[in-house]
């Protein structure tokens, strides 16, 4: 992810939302679910209220 993110910026794409999703993953690893697939990530979403 360090190296997308790392493209992205030296060809002058924002990276915004890819740092953000690169947080989630280093925070799922950190809380020891390192071994779980990419769609776990929605575990640390908050909930979205029903408009």
């Amino acid at each position: 992810m360090d190296d997308l993110i790392g493209h992205r910026e030296s060809m002058g794409v924002e990276a915004v939302r890819m740092r953000e999703v690169k947080r989630l993953m280093d925070r799922r690893i950190a809380d020891g679910h390192g071994d779980q697939g990419f769609s776990s990530l929605f575990e640390l979403l908050p909930p979205q209220s029903a408009a």
